[in-house]
């Protein structure tokens, strides 16, 4: 699936579709590089703006998907007191920035946006998280907006990486997908805007992850996006809930 990335917002999407679909899916928003200023869904040859698009398979199609991101939580934990929409301005008591400065040691600034993201666990007992990565900081209130909305009572923790570790969320994404039984003959990859901007020139090398983990070269499409849509592929081959995630590689195997 795909949407306007900077119109849309993509935790109620993953919601929305997930409401009527009784399948996993994945996708992700269109970006602008950078900009924050105009994207849009292109679709038989024609332009849309704040539009979802969706392309949906039948009959016996063999497939396998998974997330993965590479940024690790550091830090305590810090439960969700005061956000609306994709503005989080408590956390624990204190200002969202005052939260994060805490666990990272500095103020958090434009250098970070986009690429310093809170791991948000919805559950206490769930081993996956789905990372917010901040949009904006304001100075004079403390809080944080970030690129999709977010819930109160979730518990969320500060995350960083470097560029060998984003590079390495390639191949966890890949891991569980190693004894699904599936020979691939194609991939379709959705990777975020904001890993390219930590990558820069490194940014080929989550292709060649792909290609040295599978062992053969397949034919593989994908895109960057402002925010990716997908679930995580639980232990025993089935499927979490869709979530709304940033600065997060998601990789569709299809085969036999």
């Amino acid at each position: 699936m795909l949407a306007d990335g900077l119109q849309a917002d993509g935790t109620l999407i993953a919601s929305g579709v997930s409401s009527v679909l009784p399948t996993p899916f994945f996708g992700g928003l269109a970006g602008d590089d950078r900009k924050f200023s105009h994207s849009c869904v292109f679709w038989n040859g024609n332009v849309y703006e704040n539009t979802v698009g969706m392309l949906i398979g039948c009959g016996k199609i063999d497939w396998a998907v998974n997330a993965a991101s590479g940024w690790t939580p550091l830090g305590a934990s810090g439960r969700l007191e005061d956000c609306e929409g994709n503005l989080v301005r408590k956390i624990d008591g204190k200002t969202a920035q005052e939260f994060m400065h805490e666990q990272l040691g500095k103020a958090p600034g434009e250098v970070d946006l986009g690429i310093v993201p809170l791991a948000t666990y919805d559950q206490p007992d769930n081993p996956n998280f789905f990372l917010r990565a901040p949009s904006r900081f304001d100075e004079e209130t403390g809080a944080v907006a970030l690129f999709g909305s977010i819930a109160n009572g979730h518990q969320v923790r500060v995350c960083t990486a470097t560029r060998d570790d984003v590079v390495q969320g390639v191949e966890h994404a890949l891991a569980a997908l190693r004894d699904t039984g599936l020979e691939p003959v194609a991939a379709i990859v959705v990777s975020c805007a904001g890993r390219k901007w930590v990558l820069e020139d490194r940014c080929h090398e989550e292709v060649d992850r792909v290609f040295t983990a599978l062992g053969k070269k397949i034919p593989l499409i994908g895109f960057p996006s402002f925010g990716e849509i997908g679930p995580f592929r639980q232990a025993d081959g089935s499927y979490s809930p869709v979530y709304f995630h940033n600065v997060t590689y998601i990789i569709c195997l299809i085969g036999k």
